[in-house]
């Protein structure tokens, strides 16, 4: 793996590794239509939208989800094209950005009001945008394990447009790979984002259905990219759940700060430690996970 990694693979392979997440099979809601995100839609009640990460689609959510009573909410689960088995865009020059404008599209012409968002790493920064354009239909978002700016988390001072100056260079050596050197490249992060085979397994199995080339598109963007200009527009509340374990390079109070300073930008804002777990929350703390949703949506309930 030596010749594909390059200073700036360097630095960024343990930031592809905070990307990868869940999944689940899902089809198009209804008549809508899209060739950028799936939606598969379930309950009846207020919306949730589940926004899984890189690779990912809704599958590890899902028993957290189980305990939630089916008539007080209506449940959109998110796939991203490319993903878990689903079609990859034909158009790869750009990929969260418009992935968020179609489901921007989708809350608009299913006229979805008083929406909650939950996003995991790339799935929490698809909330952000979304966010920011729907300010008056989007009430509250919880965010798993995601900041606006990757580069940020292992490199506090990295500058900004020397990491966007990288984006080509990530492209082109993921692209560059046999399917085997890419294949070994994924698999080498797996220990950094659950502790269990089964957990491990799960990932992988989404990982292997995934079109390796969309999944170059959204890692070379989404490490390269700083959205935290979008925070100061937010008005939306929004919960940042952490993760800690023994391998984090600080105290859980070190580490929230540092989560802190890359959303500083936020009006309305609250950090939850999830102690023992890693990038994968939901699977490694699967009761802390649900407690930390059914608490989260009995908020906006109590409003």
């Amino acid at each position: 793996m030596s010749k594909f990694q390059p200073p700036v693979l360097r630095i960024g392979i343990a930031l592809l590794f905070v990307l990868i997440s869940c999944s689940c099979s899902t089809v198009a809601y209804g008549q809508w239509e899209s060739d950028r995100v799936y939606v598969e839609q379930s309950g009846a009640g207020k919306p949730v939208m589940i926004i899984p990460g890189l690779t990912s689609s809704p599958r590890v959510f899902q028993p957290s989800f189980n305990r939630l009573d089916s008539a007080q909410y209506t449940l959109h689960w998110v796939t991203l094209g490319g993903f878990a088995g689903k079609p990859s865009p034909e158009d790869l020059s750009a990929f969260t950005e418009p992935a968020a404008r179609e489901l921007i599209r989708y809350i608009q012409e299913q006229d979805l009001t008083d929406v909650t968002l939950i996003g995991h790493s790339m799935g929490g920064v698809v909330s952000l945008m979304i966010a920011s354009t729907l300010p008056d239909r989007i009430s509250q978002i919880l965010i798993i394990d995601s900041v606006p700016f990757f580069a940020g988390l292992t490199l506090p001072d990295a500058d900004p447009e020397q990491v966007a100056k990288g984006r080509s260079q990530w492209l082109t050596q993921l692209n560059a790979m046999s399917d085997e050197q890419f294949a070994a490249f994924m698999q080498q992060g797996l220990p950094l984002q659950a502790t269990g085979q089964e957990a491990q397994d799960i990932i992988w199995s989404d990982i292997e259905r995934s079109d390796r080339y969309a999944i170059a598109a959204a890692t070379s963007e989404i490490l390269t990219t700083d959205y935290r200009f979008l925070l100061p527009t937010l008005q939306t509340y929004v919960r940042v759940l952490v993760p800690h374990n023994q391998f984090s390079p600080g105290s859980p109070e070190q580490i929230v700060n540092r989560y802190k300073a890359l959303y500083s930008g936020l009006k309305n804002s609250e950090f939850v430690i999830a102690e023992d777990s890693r990038h994968f929350i939901m699977l490694d703390q699967p009761q802390h996970f649900a407690r930390e949703v059914e608490t989260f949506l009995g908020r906006r309930n109590d409003d």
